[in-house]
């Protein structure tokens, strides 16, 4: 029988070590524990340049942001904190993860524009907000590939709603 597993490239490769890194950084670095600390911890919530008097749509967590402000939640809710320690503690230290990142400031803001123009635009932000929680607790659990995975399919099915 032959060898059935694929060959990696070199970037492939590269790319798992750092996602991997990545992973091992977030769960050492307890991402639940450092989003709790940081909502207790008015300075360190601007480490990454969210500056105080900046508008919680500087730290583009578009689809987030937008989901909690209609909520009425604060800039610094555990939503927001927690899906912010994710890109910058996981998905920014691999190719693969900027790239997603990347692509996401490409389609959010029109998105989030096109929902802010829907009548039902209380309804739809209710929506993702739920969808939001889901991925909140599984970074929350340490199950970034799912986390991954689930803001990813919410943010392909608003585009094919949206952005048509």
């Amino acid at each position: 029988m032959g060898d059935d597993k694929k060959k990696l490239t070199p970037e492939e490769i590269k790319n798992n070590e750092e996602y991997a890194a990545g992973q091992k950084a977030g769960q050492e670095g307890d991402i639940f524990s450092d989003s709790v600390q940081r909502l207790t911890d008015d300075d360190s919530i601007w480490d990454k340049g969210y500056r105080e008097g900046e508008s919680n749509r500087d730290s583009l967590c578009f689809l987030t942001t937008a989901c909690t402000v209609s909520r009425g939640l604060p800039d610094n809710c555990i939503e927001l904190v927690t899906l912010r320690q994710f890109r910058d503690k996981v998905l920014l230290q691999s190719p693969t993860g900027r790239r997603a990142v990347q692509e996401y400031y490409a389609i959010a803001p029109e998105i989030v524009s096109r929902i802010n123009s829907t009548p039902d635009v209380q309804y739809v932000w209710n929506q993702v907000y739920g969808n939001v929680q889901r991925a909140v607790h599984l970074v929350q659990t340490g199950q970034f590939n799912a986390a991954f995975d689930h803001y990813k399919s919410m943010v392909t099915d608003l585009k094919g709603k949206f952005l048509r």
